[in-house]
């Protein structure tokens, strides 16, 4: 429970502070200093710090933690892997075999390519995209947020990411989310008949003067995340999957934030039961341990050959082992 010994920040937290101020790039802060916290210790929905007080942690990690901070099966898993193996480079090992399995048996997407983190994933998706459809344009949404590397930045409208950066990858074209609360459009919900899903298909990809003719893929989070936690009506994504079939669009889904559990369903696409043709995860994939994936359909995910993308850590044996781990324990009675 809740527990504050001292007054934040505590001597001890602050002598951890200074050094962290001192030594680390301002850039990787995202909370205006001086933080409210120092983490020392973490169990379940608890943050302790080094002065004894306990917080709440309403972040999740950032939404990471879906079972909370250290959950024992999680703990476990790892500790028996670091036993055993705790590097394999891109060398088979039987916990990525076990987890390839187990991904393949939570959704109809049959391979896999393992990351560390989501930008990277989102960066993995972006190239087998180009590369399976031959086509270089992409559309994402206004609101979305997909990362902050070089190609995920540019699947990221958000402004204040992208200054002093540009230009970010060429080739991305940004279109309204639907937004029914705040309708872009001025719009309401249901009389609306979905103005902005008819905008993206009649005004920006079938539209012959819209300067998109090589539309390789359409980027969307079921649920905007960081755009302000947006929930789009039912008929959005079942009508998005339409469009992208009847074009020839790969449809590919940020599950970063609402996967593993997140939404109340293993991943946020099954509330519509429409299935994505790539699936990108992370943050919560692996209980806090560095872990993110790539998953899509058989032709897309073998289109490009041996050696075009591999990856020094990805798939690494803990990860795998904490991954498998969430796994069984979301299906064992967390989610339905």
């Amino acid at each position: 429970m809740i527990n504050m010994k001292v007054e934040p920040l505590g001597k001890k937290s602050e002598a951890i502070l200074d050094v962290v101020k001192k030594f680390e790039s301002p850039s990787t802060i995202s909370m205006h200093l001086p933080l409210p916290c120092v983490w020392k210790e973490g169990e379940g929905c608890y943050v302790k710090d080094p002065d004894g007080n306990t917080y709440l942690d309403f972040s999740s990690g950032i939404a990471v933690l879906n079972l909370g901070h250290c959950h024992p099966n999680v703990v476990k898993a790892i500790c028996d892997q670091s036993k055993k193996l705790i590097h394999a480079t891109e060398f088979p090992h039987p916990k990525k075999a076990e987890l390839l399995k187990k991904l393949s048996e939570i959704t109809p997407l049959k391979r896999t390519v393992f990351s560390n983190c989501g930008t990277e994933a989102i960066e993995t998706a972006l190239k087998v995209c180009k590369y399976a459809s031959k086509k270089h344009q992409f559309i994402a949404f206004q609101g979305a947020f997909h990362g902050r590397t070089h190609g995920s930045m540019a699947l990221t409208s958000r402004n204040k990411y992208r200054i002093g950066f540009e230009p970010v990858m060429p080739g991305v074209h940004h279109v309204p989310y639907p937004y029914c609360y705040r309708c872009p459009f001025n719009e309401k919900y249901p009389d609306c008949s979905l103005k902005c899903v008819n905008f993206l298909e009649k005004s920006v990809i079938k539209n012959p003067q819209s300067g998109l003719s090589e539309i390789s893929a359409v980027f969307v989070e079921p649920f905007l995340g960081e755009g302000g936690y947006v929930i789009p009506p039912d008929e959005f994504l079942p009508e998005l999957r339409r469009i992208c079939d009847e074009n020839n669009i790969i449809l590919v889904m940020d599950e970063i934030q609402t996967g593993f559990g997140r939404s109340g369903k293993m991943f946020a696409y099954e509330h519509y039961n429409v299935v994505p043709d790539i699936l990108v995860v992370g943050k919560a994939m692996a209980g806090g341990f560095p872990m993110a994936a790539v998953m899509g359909k058989e032709e897309i995910m073998t289109s490009w050959g041996v050696g075009l993308h591999t990856s020094t850590f990805g798939g690494n044996p803990l990860g795998c082992a904490a991954s498998i781990a969430i796994i069984d324990t979301l299906k064992n009675g967390v989610i339905k």
